[in-house]
């Protein structure tokens, strides 16, 4: 039997640029199983770098459902009102996941929009931040990307990975 969440939730993956918040993003978007899943970005490619999904989660053990919405895109309020906005307003998603960067108290900032938006529409908030290395070099995005990095690896474990596996751990105990 199908139970109503008592609140619906954003989580909001905050940091700084290139700290592996896409990265970490997009392994959630590969990992947890959504039934029914619509990529809104990019139409009819696998998910790599960069994404916008949704779905219906069903919690493990019991099978409550609830509908869940993945986006990479939070550099800029723009970004949030495309991608962001409609998984709140159109795809009416229960838990949301968005990026977006510690960027508080500054003008435009994509954290209090994230903020107001969630309140404006009936969602608690919730912050995280990635697991990253923070003594590896800095890499630009665009040699990123260029070059497939966006895996951030420490002694040979993909830390994406975990906190995409944390991530589907902490939706199910809120769903």
């Amino acid at each position: 039997m199908k139970q109503q969440l008592k609140k619906k939730i954003v989580i909001a993956v905050v940091g700084d640029e290139i700290t592996g918040k896409t990265g970490s993003i997009c392994n959630l978007a590969k990992l947890i199983p959504l039934k029914g899943q619509k990529k809104i970005y990019p139409p009819k490619t696998v998910i790599r770098h960069e994404a916008t999904v949704y779905g219906t989660y069903s919690k493990l053990y019991d099978g409550t459902q609830a509908r869940v919405g993945i986006t990479t895109f939070g550099d800029s309020i723009s970004l949030l009102t495309t991608h962001f906005v409609p998984l709140i307003d159109t795809y009416n998603c229960d838990v949301v996941v968005v990026a977006c960067h510690n960027d508080e108290g500054q003008r435009n900032s994509t954290l209090e929009f994230i903020r107001k938006k969630a309140a404006d529409f009936g969602y608690n908030l919730i912050l995280t931040s990635v697991i990253h290395d923070d003594s590896a070099p800095k890499i630009s995005a665009k040699v990123r990307k260029s070059s497939g990095l966006g895996k951030v690896v420490v002694n040979g474990v993909v830390l994406n990975e975990i906190f995409a596996v944390n991530m589907i751990n902490l939706i199910n105990a809120l769903v």
